[in-house]
Formats: structure tokens, sequence, C-alpha cells
């Protein structure tokens, strides 16, 4: 078999497989799994379809041909917005204005219905006609897309792929991301736009080669080079599936900057006590001070705070933000400390650093119940959490669960609830 054939294949089994485990390992929300998962797909299906079609196999599949296109036009667009919710919690949920960029998938759509209205009879011998002369694909035809599409839809890519190292690039200036996922995402960026390059050289060649469009799908440069950029896509997925399934952590980790809240928290050997596990320092003004001497109630919780606090919290996961402090979430709710310093002593109970510790405890109970300890390292599921270092993370879990974490995954193995 050809080794571009041999790529292919290969790239095809570990896009499935990733995909399927986004789905019963992943830990973002559904908007973003479908997102992440709609890019894997179209490349996936794009190489499926490539190879029926430089293979001549595609004649026998009819139902398969001519059904992708929209697809391949929303991988970069997918992937971008799943770059953009992943480092901002605020565009991890769908919003109106992400419509806009299903607006090039449109045109892909209108070429694709004249094929699909044919029955399947006729659908089979457009396509035994198009495997005996591939000049086919770069001519007018009723029933094979225009020639136009595989130059606009790489072009736009690429646009899609500049804009994404900007969006990495302002992140990682303001502390959004940690070093290793910036590495990761400009690594797998610079391999799709390569991708997409490679897709546009071939095309354009293919049109002018005097040895047909077939030898270029077969035999040409840039589509091996095109390939091997999709099998190298294929592999990062799988050299850092953490970032796939669900680890958004933010915050640099630049040893010379200011510790976060988990590791200024360290217990030190001198058996100091840990600060991160203190309550928050409560700021409160002299009005308040005044009204609590001559006894007055206590200013009514607003319901609608509350309710940011449990959707940012609970649903978009923001307390796994490494060194989140009560300064940046006000932030995050648009309201002043001291209105949510007084939430989570009132409401919750309890301050705001251990409220967020108890998320991040449960999150991590969560992936061990779920089998990731196979998986991953307990460091890494812990600063998927957002604890930064082992000792507060280890110090944590005893406190809140009375075990270890080794003995907690000891019990898990065991089959003792």
């Amino acid at each position: 078999m050809h080794p571009v054939f041999l790529l292919l294949i290969g790239a095809i089994f570990i896009f499935v497989t990733n995909i399927i485990q986004i789905f019963i390992h992943g830990h973002k929300n559904r908007y973003l799994n479908t997102l992440l998962s709609i890019s894997l797909f179209g490349i996936g299906w794009f190489v499926m379809i490539f190879l029926l079609t430089a293979s001549g196999g595609i004649q026998h599949y009819p139902i398969l041909y001519n059904k992708g296109l929209p697809i391949y036009y929303l991988i970069a667009p997918s992937f971008y917005l799943y770059v953009k919710g992943s480092i901002d919690p605020g565009q991890s949920q769908f919003k109106i204005s992400h419509l806009l960029h299903i607006i090039p998938a449109l045109p892909a759509l209108v070429s694709i219905i004249p094929y699909n209205l044919l029955d399947t009879d006729e659908q089979r011998r457009v396509l035994k006609g198009l495997v005996n002369d591939m000049t086919l694909l770069f001519s007018p035809h009723p029933y094979i897309v225009g020639n136009w599409h595989w130059i606009f839809l790489p072009s736009v890519a690429c646009i899609y792929c500049i804009f994404l190292f900007a969006n990495i690039r302002r992140s990682r200036r303001s502390s959004g991301l940690t070093k290793k996922a910036t590495i990761w995402l400009y690594s797998y960026t610079v391999v799709l736009t390569l991708f997409f390059l490679c897709t546009l050289t071939a095309t354009l060649k293919a049109q002018f080669d005097i040895n047909g469009p077939l030898h270029v799908f077969r035999s040409g440069t840039f589509v091996f080079l095109g390939c091997l950029c999709i099998f190298t896509l294929s592999l990062l997925f799988t050299i850092n599936p953490e970032f796939v399934l669900g680890n958004r952590s933010s915050k640099s980790d630049d040893p010379n900057g200011v510790l976060p809240n988990d590791q200024q928290s360290l217990p030190d050997r001198a058996g100091k006590s840990d600060p991160a596990e203190n309550e928050p320092v409560v700021v409160i003004s002299h009005e308040e001070r005044t009204q609590r001497k001559i006894g007055s109630r206590p200013k009514i919780i607003d319901p609608v705070l509350i309710n940011k606090v449990e959707v940012l919290m609970k649903q978009k996961e923001i307390f796994r933000q490494s060194g989140l402090t009560i300064s940046e979430f006000s932030a995050y709710c648009d309201v002043p400390n001291h209105k949510l310093s007084e939430l989570f002593n009132s409401h919750y109970k309890q301050g705001f650093n251990a409220y967020i510790n108890h998320l991040r405890i449960e999150y991590v109970k969560r992936r061990l119940q779920q089998g990731d300890w196979k998986r991953f390292t307990l460091e890494a599921i812990s600063s998927d959490a957002g604890f930064v270092t082992r000792n507060t993370f280890i110090v944590v879990f005893k406190k809140l669960t009375g075990y270890t974490p080794s003995s907690y995954i000891a019990v898990l193995k065991k089959g003792i609830s």
C-alpha cells in the first residue's frame, strides 16, 4: 500500500479514538466538546473521502460522496472557537455571534445539493466517470462541486489560523495559559496551517500537472506533506491528551512571578500553618461596622449574584484556574470584593479559598472515580483541578476526605465505597 494511504489510515484511527475519548472522558462543557469534535470529525472525514477518491473506491460508496464539504469549512472555525472558549470562560458557551462563523459553509451546502438529489444509480455513474477521469474535479460539472471551493476553503482556514496565533499570543501575555498549553496550541496551529497550505498548493498544482490530478494526489510532494501534517495533528492530541480532555489551566507558571494562592499555601518544614486553608480576610467598611454594632439586620444576598457564582463555578468550572483569587473572581462577576466576601461567608458559610478547594477536590474525586488515575498522574489531575503544587493538593485532599490521594485510589481499586 502507498505510504500516503498508510499515514492517512493511521490518522483516521487516532482521530476516531480521540473523538470517542472526548465524549467519554472529556471534562469541558458540551458546547466546547461539540466544537472540538466537529473539527476532528471534519479532518477525519476529509481524509476518508480523499482515500476513497484517490484509490477509486468512492464509486462503490456513492452515499458518502459530496457530504463533507460544509464540514470542511467548519474545521478551522470550530477549533478557533474551541480555543477561545478554553482560554476565556466567557466564550465557553454558545453565543449568537458564533453563528457568523458558519457563513463560509453556506455556499458549500448549496453546492452539494444537486448531486444529493440524484438517485443512487445516477450518483454511481457520476462517480464512475470521475474515477476514470480525475480532471472532472477541475472542470465545470453540474454534480461535482466547483474547483473554487478547494482554493477558497484553505484560504479561509489559513486566515482563521492567523487569528488563532494572535489569540494564543495575547492570552499568553495576559497569563491566561500555562507554558505547556501555549506550546501545544502553537504546535497544533502551525501544523494545521501547513496542512491547509499544502491543500491549497496541491489543488493548484493538480490543475496544471502534465501527468494529471491522480498523479498529484497519489505521489505529489505537497499531498505527502499534507498527509504527514494530518498524521502529526492526530499525534499531537495523543501526546497531550489532557488539553483535549478538559485541561484549560491558566495563569503563568513563571517562577519569577508572584506565587499563586495554592503555592503560597504550602506548609513549611517548621510546621507553620497553611494560609491557603485560612478563611480570606473580609474587608468591612465603617458603615457596615456601625450597622453591626447597632444590631441592624444583615443584608439580603442578591439571588442574581448567587446564580452568577454558581454558573461560573459549577458550569464553567472557573475554580480550575490555578491561583484564582477573590479579586480575580470579582472581576468575572463584575461586583466588588466585599460583596463576594459577604456572599461566601453568609450564604456558603465558608471563605472563598475553602469553597474553591472543596470544588477542586470534588472534581478530582470525580476523575479518580471515572478511572482517570489509570491514564494520568496525580500531579496532572491535581494541576487540571487548579492546584499548583502536589503538597498542597495532598494536604487539602486529606483534610476534606480523610484519605491521602493514594489511599483513596487504593480504596477505589478494592471497590469499597
